[in-house]
């Protein structure tokens, strides 16, 4: 407990892991809370065109407010690889070592296609 991690590496477990208390970290590191958070990410998804879309937390678990759609989904994944190209290999990431553990993804579409190439 007390230790740090970068983002880097939180942003890669959150996607091998899908971790809600990482999610909730970069949340409150970002935002200062997990509502001040909330309350970016629609602003962005009005912002992208998201008109079917309302985010409640910031970890995805249940919660009647939530809702999207895949076209949103869509618009969002797009406006992530045109501003953030560099970042494309997190998305293709199936593990992480954080310390001494190494977190495998549960994704078997990740580990069974072959990543695209550029």
């Amino acid at each position: 407990m007390g230790e740090s991690i970068t983002l880097d590496v939180a942003l890669k477990v959150l996607i091998v892991e899908s971790a809600n208390d990482v999610a909730v970290m970069i949340a409150e590191g970002i935002a200062g809370s997990q509502e001040a958070f909330v309350q970016r990410m629609n602003e962005t998804a009005q912002h992208l065109g998201m008109r079917r879309t309302n985010f409640a937390n910031v970890n995805g678990l249940p919660d009647e407010r939530q809702v999207t759609t895949a076209r949103d989904l869509a618009k969002l994944a797009r406006a992530i690889i045109i501003a953030f190209p560099e970042h494309a290999d997190l998305f293709t990431t199936v593990e992480v070592q954080v310390g001494k553990q190494i977190m495998r993804t549960h994704n078997g579409l990740l580990v069974s296609s072959p990543a695209p190439t550029a």
